[in-house]
């Protein structure tokens, strides 16, 4: 490999994965990428296969509901979207997956029972979060909080995953959480980064590291386009996408209708991101990973 620095032997070496990896099971759908050749996801226009948006936002205080929210879907090409607060019933037609806010008017043994039967698909707790409309003072919890912890606990008894929206650049509380609960699934929301006027959040190699460490934890990259926190920086990114291809999730943050006009650009320059990826890494982050995670 003489000549080839560590990126380029990343890129490289993804080919043997193969377009059917994205249905793999999480130990084996998270190895790193082996040797081969890869094609791009595209020939040209970036990747051009479905997309799950893993993370946006219905009903109650945000002012729309499903249906609205899937219209704007339909426009952007996106086939399926992972809504925190849709209603349970939603979970039947695949297209909203129904998401339940922790805390949102459901007891323990009614969310314990509505996710073991699949009526909702997961867990959604904002512990700690920088201010904005919504929330205009901020969260200021902790991943060790007993709440967050009796939601992990369900998680891990259910399997079905628990985003959480935890800024970085602490990952501590983070770390103790999914060492806590092993078998929780726990999807770090926005992988931990802030728009830059609150600090930037978590840093790329921050998050590569909370990835080596936890085989249970994944990130979404919500909110991540022109119009929400800016579109990342792929030569800062692909390092950890190629490393953990089985863990990255697509989302899109719509939780305002003020976004509607926006998805469908936002979800231009993640095709054209994702066709710069080997085509089975493209193929899991935009679908394949959400699809294992809150389908299976």
């Amino acid at each position: 490999m003489q000549g080839m620095d560590r990126r380029q032997f990343l890129r490289v070496s993804a080919g043997l994965l193969g377009a059917g990896c994205c249905a793999c099971a999480a130990p084996l759908a998270d190895q790193p990428v082996a040797a081969g050749r890869a094609a791009p996801a595209e020939a040209k226009g970036g990747y051009g296969g479905p997309i799950i948006d893993c993370h946006s936002h219905a009903g109650g205080a945000h002012g729309y509901d499903e249906d609205a929210l899937l219209r704007v879907m339909d426009q952007a090409g996106v086939s399926r979207v992972v809504t925190f607060g849709a209603s349970p019933g939603r979970a039947a037609h695949e297209r909203v997956i129904p998401i339940a806010y922790v805390g949102g008017g459901f007891g323990g043994a009614d969310l314990r029972s509505r996710l073991k039967d699949g009526a909702f698909r997961g867990q959604k707790l904002s512990v700690r979060h920088f201010p904005f409309p919504m929330q205009p003072g901020g969260t200021h919890g902790s991943a060790t909080d007993s709440t967050v912890r009796a939601a992990a606990a369900l998680a891990a008894e259910a399997r079905r995953p628990l985003t959480l929206h935890l800024d970085g650049p602490r990952t501590d509380d983070l770390a103790a959480l999914c060492r806590e609960f092993p078998d929780a699934p726990i999807i770090w929301a926005h992988a931990g980064t802030t728009p830059p006027r609150f600090g930037g959040g978590a840093t790329p190699g921050q998050v590569r590291a909370m990835l080596d460490a936890h085989a249970n934890l994944h990130i979404d990259m919500s909110a991540r386009a022109v119009g929400w926190m800016g579109p990342i920086a792929l030569p800062e990114w692909e390092d950890v996408f190629l490393a953990h291809p089985g863990r990255i999730l697509f989302g899109v943050d719509v939780f305002q209708a003020r976004f509607f006009p926006l998805v469908a650009s936002a979800v231009t320059e993640w095709r054209e991101l994702l066709g710069k990826l080997p085509a089975p890494v493209a193929a899991q982050i935009a679908h394949g990973n959400a699809k294992r995670l809150f389908l299976g």
